[in-house]
């Protein structure tokens, strides 16, 4: 999931993404992030039950070589109760470098409240709907 960061970065109020067929709101190549090894762009899921920041798997967490801080006791989406693998994430939003906690989680990336608070967040529930997210 993790590309090559491209040489222009977009502003939070010109992201957009898609709505898919399986009611997934999918912001492609929007979120940029980076660790001691790497640095790079990454697709990911809007997810409104998700309290976090982000997840990523263990595959992009090992290429930007994130430093590990700790578990965290979680509840997921099907009820089911883990410890994930906290690590430590830098990502450009809003213009600005962030230091945030991300969760090891495998499948596609997912982006959580944490992260969006305080902006707008619009998603034309359709196929092929546009997501927008904006600065309050």
């Amino acid at each position: 999931m993790i590309r090559s960061i491209v040489s222009t970065a977009c502003r939070q109020s010109e992201r957009s993404g898609d709505y898919r067929p399986s009611r997934r709101a999918l912001c492609p190549g929007t979120l940029r992030v980076g660790g001691p090894n790497s640095r790079g762009e990454a697709d990911f899921f809007l997810d409104t039950g998700f309290a976090g920041f982000l997840t990523l798997p263990s595959e992009d967490i090992a290429k930007l070589g994130l430093t590990y801080v700790g578990v965290q006791p979680s509840l997921l989406a099907d009820n089911s109760r883990t410890l994930l693998s906290i690590y430590r994430l830098m990502v450009l939003w809003d213009d600005q470098e962030r230091e945030i906690d991300v969760l090891e989680l495998e499948g596609a990336p997912l982006l959580g409240m944490s992260l969006l608070e305080g902006f707008d967040v619009r998603i034309q529930a359709v196929d092929g709907g546009l997501i927008t997210i904006e600065r309050l």
